[in-house]
C-alpha cells in the first residue's frame, strides 16, 4: 500500500483571497481517482512545530531527532490538533457541521481506526513527513470505506504560497493548481466578509491584505517556475467542459461526481461567511454573485482596473486599456481610501467596534 501512495503524481490547490479553492477539492471529494483530505491541511507547519517530532523545537538546544519519536504520539498529536477534521460537527467556520441534504449530518471518522491503519501502513517503513503524511491521506481514504489502490492523484489543498516551500521538498514534481476569481469580486468578497467575521478588523490593513492575496498565483508561478502550473477561474467550476479539461490535466478520467460539493462523501453547502448563497449541490451562480458591479465606485473600479490589468487581461475578465494619463491618475487617486474602507469609518461603526 505504501509503495501505491508513494507512486501516486500530487497536485497541490492554491487559493488567492476568496476565489473558491475549497469549492474546488470539493468537487474532487467524492472522485473515485483522488486522494484528498477534509479540506486545508498545512501538514508540514505541524511536522515542524510537532512536540513528539521535535521536543525541543524553538528552544536554544537542537536536540531534534525524527527517527526516533514515537509514532503513536505522533499520530494522538495530530488527531488532537485537527480533531474538526475528523469531526466535522466542531467546524463550524466551514459549517461542517451542516452537512448531508438535510444539513444534519457531520464528518465522523472513527480516530481509532484511523490511527491503527496509519500504524499499519507505516509499519517497517522510514517515519520522515512524506511517508506520514502519505499514511495519513492513505488511512483518511480507508475510514471513509474508498479503495486506496484505485486513486490516480494526491490532491493536497495548501491554500497559501507560503506553504510551498516546504511541501515542494517533499514533492518536487506536483503540479500546482491556482484558484482565481475577477479580483474586483474577490476584492469585495475578502474586504466585507472578513469585516463582518472579524468586526474589530483594522478595515485598512484588511483592504491592503486582500489586494496581495489576489496577487498570489502570480508570485507562485514566477517563484516555482520548474512545476507545472494551471489556473481555474471559479466562475468556470460550473462549466462540464472546463471540468473535464481540468481532470485530463490532472490525469484523471471525467466523473459525473465532479458536479457535487462535498467533504467526507457529505453533502458540502459552503463555509459560513457564504451561508444562503449555495442553492444546488454543486456550482450555484449566486455563489459568486456578490454585487462588487454595484458595491465599487467607479473610482475604485478605474483604480482596480490599473492595478489588476494583467490579470483581467490574463485570465480574460472584462476590462479597459490602461493608457498614458492613468499612469499620473491612479497614484494620486489610490492615496484617498477606497469606497470599501469609508463604509467603515462611521461613528457608529466606531463605538460598535471599541
Amino acid at each position: 500500500l505504501m509503495c501505491h501512495l508513494q507512486s501516486l503524481p500530487s497536485c497541490a490547490i492554491l487559493a488567492t483571497g476568496r476565489t473558491g479553492s475549497d469549492f474546488l477539492q470539493s468537487l474532487f471529494d467524492s472522485h473515485p481517482e483522488v486522494l484528498t483530505f477534509n479540506g486545508p491541511l498545512f501538514f508540514h507547519d505541524f511536522w515542524a512545530q510537532s512536540k513528539c517530532v521535535h521536543p525541543n523545537a524553538g528552544q536554544s538546544i537542537d536536540y531534534r531527532d525524527s527517527n526516533k519519536f514515537d509514532l503513536s504520539d505522533f499520530l494522538d498529536e495530530f488527531i488532537g490538533f485537527h480533531i474538526e477534521k475528523f469531526k466535522s460537527k466542531y467546524d463550524l467556520q466551514e459549517r461542517k457541521n451542516e452537512m448531508g441534504l438535510e444539513r444534519n449530518e457531520s464528518i465522523d471518522i472513527d480516530t481509532h481506526l484511523f490511527k491503527n491503519h496509519s500504524l499499519n501502513i507505516l509499519n517497517g517503513i522510514e517515519l520522515n513527513s512524506k511517508n506520514i503524511m502519505l499514511a495519513v491521506y492513505g488511512s483518511y481514504a480507508m475510514c471513509l470505506n474508498q479503495n486506496v489502490f484505485k486513486k490516480n492523484i494526491l490532491l493536497h489543498h495548501i491554500h497559501v504560497v507560503s506553504k510551498l516551500s516546504s511541501y515542494l521538498k517533499d514533492f518536487p514534481n506536483s503540479k500546482i493548481l491556482h484558484t482565481t476569481r475577477d479580483p474586483r469580486a474577490n476584492y469585495v468578497s475578502s474586504v466585507n466578509h472578513w469585516a463582518q467575521y472579524k468586526p474589530d478588523t483594522n478595515i485598512h490593513r484588511l483592504s491592503l491584505k486582500a489586494l496581495h492575496k489576489i496577487q498570489r498565483d502570480v508570485i507562485a508561478k514566477n517563484k516555482f517556475i520548474y512545476n507545472e502550473h494551471a489556473a481555474i477561474r471559479l466562475e468556470d467550476l460550473g462549466n462540464e467542459g472546463i471540468l473535464r479539461k481540468l481532470a485530463d490535466w490532472l490525469g484523471l478520467n471525467y466523473h459525473e461526481t465532479m458536479k457535487v460539493s462535498t467533504f467526507g462523501g457529505l453533502l458540502w453547502h459552503g463555509d459560513r461567511l457564504s451561508t444562503g448563497k449555495k442553492t444546488s449541490l454543486g456550482f450555484s451562480h449566486a455563489m459568486i454573485n456578490n454585487g462588487w458591479q454595484q458595491i465599487l465606485s467607479k473610482r475604485d473600479k478605474y483604480i482596480l482596473n490599473y492595478l489588476m490589468n494583467d490579470r483581467l487581461v490574463g485570465c480574460c475578465y472584462p476590462n479597459n486599456n490602461i493608457r498614458f494619463i492613468d499612469n499620473i491618475f491612479v497614484p494620486i487617486l489610490i492615496l484617498f481610501p477606497m469606497s470599501l474602507e469609508r463604509k467603515y469609518w462611521s461613528i457608529k461603526y466606531m463605538i460598535k467596534t471599541i
